[in-house]
């Protein structure tokens, strides 16, 4: 019982010096606190969402690199109305793939084709997609940079997210 209640004793002193040490100053001519403070961090911006208008097209599967980049099977496409997206934003021949969310699910997006809407959201960039070693599943081909030599594997996954979706009248 007693190396019980000396051992609780010494972890109780060595708890208690640990706190006297992080508060006993470095000079003892200067009475500041070497509690060390945390660094603020800048608060987290998030991208304004974005409004795009056009009309929603359904596409079916093609051997395309666009049809590759929507994810192998049937897609939607907003054929952007002003037709003013940036090449790095165009991900579909005639405007811009359409990304499923939390709030707007694949499938609801079927109700929307062939009319006008007003779309908010984010453009969102592909990954590269490098195959497994000794892959037999068919991609793309990558493109063969000749001064470095090295592959730029195609992207895929990017498009524009939609946030929330809403017919024009």
């Amino acid at each position: 019982m007693r190396f019980v209640f000396m051992g609780s004793f010494a972890v109780l002193f060595f708890v208690g010096c640990m706190k006297q040490e992080e508060t006993t100053p470095r000079n003892r001519h200067t009475r500041q606190s070497t509690t060390k403070k945390e660094p603020q961090q800048a608060p987290i911006t998030l991208p304004e969402p974005i409004t795009l208008s056009g009309v929603v097209l359904h596409k079916d599967w093609t051997k395309t690199r666009e049809s590759w980049n929507a994810g192998g099977s049937d897609y939607y496409v907003l054929k952007v109305e002003d037709g003013n997206l940036r090449p790095d934003q165009q991900t579909a021949q005639e405007g811009v793939i359409l990304r499923p969310s939390k709030s707007i699910p694949f499938e609801s997006l079927a109700q929307y084709v062939g009319k006008s809407v007003s779309c908010r959201g984010e453009f969102i960039r592909g990954q590269p997609y490098i195959p497994p070693k000794d892959s037999l599943e068919q991609i793309p081909a990558p493109a063969h940079d000749p001064i470095t030599g090295e592959l730029d594997y195609p992207n895929k996954g990017s498009g524009f997210k939609v946030l929330a979706i809403e017919p024009l009248k």
